[in-house]
């Protein structure tokens, strides 16, 4: 926020054309190539809240869901960041139990 808030007041004028050009631009013109209609403005909030959720309640899946309405155009290939939810819980990739463990399960034959 302290980025922002200080890029703001270097140049406001660059804020202005990004909302002018991004979050504004699909409640004028609408864009010719096949998107869900859902303008940035709308989104914007919504991946916010949830991805706050999902941080306040330990739901990792939250990330890319968020990460994939914040997009600045909701084209139909932008649900492809949906495909990070079955890898966030991959077994070797979850925090181990106690220091010094693992959690990855290997069988060993006997």
């Amino acid at each position: 926020m302290a980025i922002a808030a200080v890029s703001l007041v270097l140049d406001g004028d660059l804020w202005r054309q990004w909302l002018d050009q991004q979050l504004l631009v699909s409640l004028r013109d609408p864009i010719d190539q096949a998107q869900i209609a859902i303008p940035l403005i709308v989104r914007l909030p919504l991946a916010a809240v949830i991805v706050a959720w999902g941080g306040l309640t330990n739901r990792r899946w939250t990330v890319p869901v968020a990460a994939a309405l914040a997009l600045p155009v909701l084209w139909f290939s932008a649900f492809s960041i949906l495909a990070a939810i079955p890898a966030i819980y991959r077994p070797e990739l979850q925090p181990d139990a106690a220091p010094g463990t693992s959690t990855v399960r290997t069988s060993v034959a006997t």
